[in-house]
């Protein structure tokens, strides 16, 4: 019963649309006019929207190299 339970909440809550990598803006924020205001704030996000996403926790690190015992000689 608590299996079916569960199924109900994830289909209740459904699967989210695939969201793009780069990060929406604020909802406030407006492009910046043609006289230059907020050129530089802009530029600033656009330059480091990407760093959120090497924020991230990364998974194991696999080791480089081929493994021990691959051929004949042991190597």
């Amino acid at each position: 019963m608590w299996l079916v339970a569960l199924m109900v909440v994830f289909l209740v809550a459904g699967p989210q649309p695939a969201s793009a990598a780069r990060p929406l803006r604020p909802a406030g924020w407006n492009a910046p006019s043609i006289d230059g205001e907020g050129h530089y704030a802009s530029g600033v996000v656009d330059k480091y929207a990407p760093l959120l996403l090497s924020m991230l926790p990364r998974g194991p690190v696999t080791p480089s190299g081929p493994s021990g015992g691959t051929n004949g000689d042991g190597n």
